[in-house]
């Protein structure tokens, strides 16, 4: 067994331990942030104070001695319990019986994805109480230290850990008022003589085009929507007025569509955009803990079943 050591030692043995795997000096000491020299010298501190000598010098190569081997070994498997052993004490830190969430999700996820989700994750998990902030906005994580967050952009800071979503899908909608008194289009391309509401997004330039898939084929078309909005709740309220064609989904038009007052026009296209879908984004800095990641696992699952 190693035999604790005092002062400086753990980050010689560190040095040590890159030597062994570099094979040189040079490697190691630009791994490590240091000088050649400066690895040198704490090497021959290590060596002086174990009283063994583990490093042999062989013109511009080195030989790490069988007492050194030995040592690498046994270091690398200590270290290697201490690492877990910090990443377990950081994964529960801050884990109380009642421990908060601070999230941002935007309007759209939350309403017609999440909205009937959560309150049976929070049902299923007692110990957990949740701050949710709706929000389009490019939320400064780094500034308000928000758990996690899911945003349609990916902001410009550094020492993020981001995880892709999904890309949304979309399908037009219209109500029979509306195919009474415009008709419907009859070929995508016809979608451009018609009053097509568009997806606006918060930081994110208007989408020049659209793309309709049917699974075989995709087909580019031109954005001349001359009316776009932000908010799925406003799309409805419009496509009531029944002078528009809106986007939206199954799941959002659900009654309306089972009670004849909603029209899906080309059901076998599924309609996207440019726009760069939705990531789950939190501080690298800030890891989650065990609550929080249970949590970011459960939202993941939620669009890997019903959004894949």
């Amino acid at each position: 067994m190693m035999k604790r050591t005092r002062g400086n030692t753990f980050r010689d043995l560190q040095i040590f331990a890159a030597i062994a795997e570099f094979g040189n000096y040079t490697d190691a000491a630009t791994k490590l942030g240091i000088d050649a020299i400066s690895v040198r010298r704490r090497i021959s501190a290590l060596e002086a104070k174990l009283n063994h000598l583990l490093v042999i010098k062989e013109g511009r190569n080195i030989r790490i001695t069988p007492e050194g081997i030995e040592l690498y070994q046994e270091f690398i498997q200590q270290e290697r319990s201490f690492k877990e052993m910090l990443t377990e004490f950081q994964s529960t830190k801050q884990v109380k019986k009642d421990s908060l969430i601070d999230i941002v999700i935007p309007n759209g996820i939350i309403e017609y994805i999440l909205a009937a989700k959560l309150p049976q994750y929070l049902q299923n998990n007692l110990d957990v109480r949740l701050n949710l902030t709706c929000d389009n906005l490019n939320t400064n994580i780094l500034a308000e230290k928000y758990d996690f967050v899911i945003l349609r952009t990916i902001p410009s800071q550094n020492q993020l850990v981001i995880k892709k979503l999904y890309n949304p899908k979309f399908y037009l909608y219209c109500t029979p008022e509306y195919k009474k008194c415009y008709g419907i289009p009859q070929t995508i391309d016809e979608l451009s003589s018609h009053m097509f509401i568009h997806r606006t997004y918060a930081n994110i330039k208007e989408q020049k085009y659209f793309y309709a898939s049917n699974g075989f084929e995709t087909i580019t078309f031109v954005n001349n929507s001359r009316f776009g909005t932000s908010s799925s709740t406003t799309d409805k309220n419009i496509v009531m007025g029944n002078h528009a064609i809106v986007s939206g989904t199954d799941a959002l038009y659900e009654t309306e569509l089972k009670q004849g007052k909603i029209i899906k026009i080309f059901p076998e296209y599924y309609f996207s955009d440019d726009s760069n879908g939705f990531y789950l984004i939190y501080d690298k800095n800030r890891p989650p803990n065990r609550i929080v990641q249970n949590l970011i696992d459960f939202i993941i699952e939620v669009f890997n079943v019903d959004h894949s």
